[in-house]
């Protein structure tokens, strides 16, 4: 787990572009911190606290363009060292560490175990009252106990390349949070395609922390999101075999919500898709969407994929999926996500 970014320190920044030095040290100035120009060697150093980092890396990012962000190469030396070869490959891009020390209230959060599971109940689509699974879904909150929305944090666990700490910490959360709750049902997990190739990442791991909190991995299904960024797609293929072989289940999410996801059927060979939400709203009404889903339902029925709807609010949206055949429902019209996993669902 990264450590947040505290500290008294030096700053040490290197510009590709020794043109961009002036700009920067006019936000140096209007910081008002104490800083040096090394022009021999090309770098500005700048005294650094935890009252005014954030504050002047405001400045530059306000500043300068992605490019020159992206380009600018930076390293923080706690204390008053100098840095020496052994430091030079932390050295990283000053975009990555403004996102990083704008995620600092997350990492905290992480660090301080302030992160939650909440569940939404997945029901057999014809006895909405039999709970096949539970979505967990990770809530996390701020030092006075308020709710933090999930998108907050991807957000910025995305800009700081965090989503890997934050998947694999969810993960374990909702893990410990089924072995409170006596959770009996099967469990979903979200899990972005760079979590799954990571090295850390791997199918004895997960297995380890399931059963340390008692849940079989025959009863968890790793729910792949944002497959449209697939950056790995024979390592993401090996890794998902990996887990199938070890008991684990595998999901494809928002199937429909482009064509892209609907390639990856044969790659992935998921054992269940969810159907994308915006293509469950209103679709009794949309004869489009109706033609779409439908080609879905059959083409997962004749490769004997389970499928789920997800977002149902209505009585009528869950009513064409029935009939069309459609394995399982999820929604606001089953139950929200609590803290409490449902016991059975509501008869519709």
């Amino acid at each position: 787990m990264p450590s947040p970014l505290t500290g008294v320190g030096k700053l040490y920044l290197w510009p590709a572009n020794w043109a961009d030095a002036p700009s920067m040290i006019l936000q140096l100035e209007a910081a008002e911190v104490h800083y040096d120009v090394l022009e021999l060697a090309r770098c500005m150093t700048v005294a650094v606290d935890d009252n005014c980092i954030v504050a002047l890396l405001d400045r530059l990012r306000h500043a300068h363009n992605d490019s020159q962000l992206e380009s600018t190469k930076v390293l923080l030396m706690h204390g008053q060292t100098a840095p020496g070869l052994m430091d030079i490959p932390r050295a990283e891009s000053l975009k990555s560490f403004i996102a990083q020390a704008r995620a600092r209230w997350l990492m905290e959060l992480l660090n301080n175990d302030r992160l939650d599971t909440h569940f939404q109940a997945i029901v057999d689509a014809q006895d909405t009252r039999r709970v096949y699974a539970h979505e967990a879904l990770m809530r996390g909150h701020d030092t006075e106990g308020g709710l933090i929305p999930p998108f907050r944090m991807i957000t910025a666990a995305r800009d700081a390349k965090l989503m890997g700490v934050l998947d694999t910490l969810s993960i374990s959360r909702a893990f410990r949070a089924a072995n409170e709750r006596q959770l009996q049902t099967r469990l979903f997990l979200n899990v972005t395609p760079s979590t799954i190739t990571r090295d850390s990442f791997t199918a004895e791991r997960v297995t380890q922390d399931c059963l340390s909190q008692g849940v079989a991995p025959d009863r968890v299904v790793l729910e792949l999101i944002e497959s449209e960024s697939i950056a790995d797609m024979p390592g993401t293929v090996e890794r998902l075999d990996s887990f199938r072989a070890a008991g684990f289940s595998v999901a494809l999410d928002d199937v429909g919500a482009g064509f892209s996801n609907l390639n990856l059927l044969h790659q992935l060979r998921p054992d269940v898709v969810k159907l994308d939400m915006d293509l469950t709203r209103d679709i009794h009404e949309d004869s489009y969407k109706a033609v779409v889903a439908t080609k879905i339902l059959e083409l997962a029925a004749h490769l004997d994929i389970a499928t789920v709807v997800e977002g149902v609010e209505a009585i009528e949206e869950l009513a064409w999926f029935r009939e069309r055949g459609v394995t399982y429902a999820q929604g606001y019209l089953i139950g929200r996500p609590a803290a409490e996993p449902l016991s059975a669902g509501p008869k519709l």
